[in-house]
């Protein structure tokens, strides 16, 4: 079967983008498209020239990426690095398709949703609002878990992941909220749901004492990483759909 970049775009998007939050500042979608039959996909973070170098390397005709090229807020313009990457990518025949929130909020393979699969978490709702929409996600467990158990799941489970923890709340877990990427800004409201445990990708100075003044226990698991988890799962989704092969990026940050 012969397969466009416009279809698998096309699917993502009926699958993503019916409850599509328009705050959001990525222009989500296909955002660049090239000729010719995408017979393997490229899963990808961060829409960057490492990712696209090895897309090429990997023989790949789309990239498929959390964060995309173009942004409402971001100067379009086809000059400097912009210029390079976006040549790069008609230059070898390689499609861009991106999503943001909508990948972080979906329910079935977004960032989050996986996230709490990752670490077999009983979801009961829904929190860590952004641009009025809810991205994360929490629960609880029967028995509670030493915080060993979430370190162990998360450096297993999860592209690139090293975990590091504030210990301030109880050694024994059972509430947990999620939040991927930079998600530090929904402590405040972790800590006013009462939660033992918040994960999320990365935080801040400031975030240190808040967390400590509630009494909440943060691990911190990489913005890079958490956010590897929905992309990861949609692009299988793809690969089985249209019957194409696909490869994971891996262009870690560090952060």
């Amino acid at each position: 079967m012969t397969v466009k970049a416009t279809q698998i775009a096309k699917f993502c998007d009926d699958a993503l983008f019916g409850d599509i939050d328009r705050n959001d500042d990525s222009l989500n979608g296909l955002q660049v498209e090239c000729d010719g039959s995408v017979t393997k996909i490229g899963i990808a973070v961060d829409a960057c020239m490492e990712a696209f170098e090895l897309a090429k390397q990997n023989g790949c005709q789309m990239v498929m990426c959390h964060h995309g090229l173009f942004w409402k807020k971001l100067d379009p313009r086809p000059i400097g690095v912009m210029g390079n990457r976006i040549k790069f990518l008609f230059g070898n025949n390689i499609s861009l398709w991106a999503s943001h929130i909508p990948l972080d909020s979906n329910m079935t393979f977004g960032n989050n949703a996986v996230l709490a699969k990752a670490i077999a978490l009983r979801t009961e709702g829904v929190f860590g609002e952004y641009h009025s929409k809810n991205l994360g996600v929490f629960g609880q467990y029967d028995e509670p878990k030493k915080i060993e158990y979430f370190i162990d799941c998360l450096s297993k489970n999860v592209v690139c992941c090293m975990p590091s923890f504030w210990q301030f709340g109880k050694t024994d877990i059972k509430s947990v909220g999620v939040v991927s990427g930079g998600g530090a800004y929904a402590i405040d409201e972790a800590g006013k749901l009462g939660l033992d445990l918040f994960i999320t990708g990365e935080a801040k100075h400031q975030d240190y004492h808040l967390s400590k003044e509630y009494g909440l226990d943060v691990i911190i698991a990489g913005h890079y990483a958490t956010e590897t988890t929905g992309i990861g799962e949609l692009g299988k989704l793809v690969a089985n759909k249209f019957g194409v092969e696909s490869v994971f990026l891996k262009a870690p940050t560090g952060l």
